[in-house]
């Protein structure tokens, strides 16, 4: 059974930063990277239990464990969501090499 994945506006403006910096370097790769969030969220839909939790700990607060999942062609980006029962909550889309302090600042 497939769930809805819903887009916070903090997980949008981190797209639209990451677009932004792909559009610079090639259009092919802003293109290729838009079509790789969309097959992750339809990977998120239908198994929305498959991100690790390794991270849940930054974020105790939240009332659903915090998972991240790779971007397939993109492995070093991350999707941030929180698994609820009626959706999941797409909350930051991340490089990693900002860190982890970058998703603790601005959490929805």
């Amino acid at each position: 059974m497939s769930k809805p994945v819903l887009q916070r506006p903090r997980a949008e403006e981190d797209i639209d930063g990451i677009v932004a910096h792909f559009r610079r370097v090639s259009p092919r790769l802003a293109v290729a990277f838009l079509d790789s969030i969309e097959a992750s969220y339809e990977m998120l839909s239908q198994k929305p239990d498959v991100g690790s939790t390794d991270h849940a700990l930054f974020c105790p607060e939240l009332p659903y464990p915090l998972r991240y999942y790779p971007i397939e062609e993109f492995p070093e980006i991350l999707i941030y969501y929180i698994d609820r029962p009626e959706a999941a909550a797409v909350v930051r889309v991340l490089d990693t090499q900002q860190g982890l302090e970058a998703l603790v600042e601005d959490l929805d």
